[in-house]
């Protein structure tokens, strides 16, 4: 997974990435299923929260905000 180019955490892969101790580039997602602390701990990498009650669901999100025409793959880990 490091070698991403670009790595995006999603709501509780935040978890992961710390146990594997990768630091995401972007954080997404409602974060229900992480602790405030643990987000904290995050506090300098960019983040995009969204309300818990939404249509999509958080990796849809996620792949909506990476999404560009220059995109040429995109791996999804642990979904």
């Amino acid at each position: 997974i490091q070698s991403y180019e670009y790595i995006v955490a999603v709501d509780g892969g935040l978890i992961h990435c710390q146990k594997m101790g990768i630091v995401p580039h972007l954080l997404i997602g409602d974060f229900d299923s992480i602790t405030p602390g643990l987000l904290q701990q995050y506090s300098d990498i960019p983040l995009i929260h969204y309300p818990t009650d939404k249509d999509d669901t958080d990796l849809e999100l996620a792949v909506k905000a990476v999404e560009h025409p220059d995109l040429k793959t995109m791996g999804v880990f642990g979904a």
